[in-house]
């Protein structure tokens, strides 16, 4: 009996640590996530069931529905506990969702998550701090430092993509592409720098942005 007793002693007080004395934050699981707010930032947080995830980016938006611009990428998309840290939440209300895709190309969209902030409580970068650059979903350098082109709806629709420098100078196209993934080598570009793109789909444009090439061709 004193055993038993002793081990019910030990669980109320790990319960009471957890939920009274230490703050503690729910990882939502997929297709859920949660939000919550930290030292000037709102962090992204979400646990995993699946196997095989390629890629996370994480999205804002100050409406629920449209208006989504990719923030960022997970860095380790397949980990099962996770988190995005937003440095830069907008004042008032952020909604915020995931875009899943796997190594076999099929993806979701996560239901969404809002967080409310006072202007007050943000922390806002000095007038000569850059902003935080967004990387596009569909067209980004990997780790290798070469360039993705991730199109998961390739099989249905016909993309096209043209490539420009940052003096945009045309450089080369790439003609209606097949394939859901593909890797460009950083050689195909001539320096390091910023270079621009036009995405279509089905003749119409579907994106117009950039990416920045790191490393000289020369490495």
């Amino acid at each position: 009996m004193r055993t038993g007793n002793l081990w019910i002693i030990k669980l109320l007080i790990f319960f009471s640590l957890t939920v009274f004395g230490i703050p503690a934050y729910s990882q939502a699981l997929l297709p859920h996530i949660s939000v919550y707010y930290q030292n000037g930032k709102n962090v992204v947080s979400w646990t995993s069931g699946y196997k095989g995830i390629k890629q996370i980016g994480v999205q804002r938006s100050q409406d629920s529905l449209v208006n989504y611009s990719t923030i960022g990428h997970a860095a380790d998309p397949d980990k099962k506990v996770n988190q995005f840290i937003d440095s830069h939440p907008q004042p008032g209300k952020n909604f915020y969702r995931l875009f899943v895709l796997f190594t076999n190309n099929s993806y979701f969209f996560t239901d969404a998550a809002s967080l409310s902030l006072q202007p007050a409580t943000l922390k806002g970068p000095s007038v000569n701090t850059p902003q935080v650059f967004t990387p596009s979903i569909f067209v980004y350098t990997n780790p290798d430092g070469n360039v993705n082109i991730s199109l998961a709806q390739a099989t249905i629709h016909r993309y096209d993509i043209r490539f420009f420098d940052e003096e945009d100078h045309f450089l080369f196209a790439i003609k209606d592409i097949h394939k859901p993934f593909l890797i460009l080598d950083k050689s195909n570009f001539m320096r390091a720098g910023w270079y621009h793109y036009e995405l279509y789909e089905d003749g119409k444009i579907k994106e117009k942005w950039k990416f920045y090439i790191a490393d000289s061709v020369d490495k």
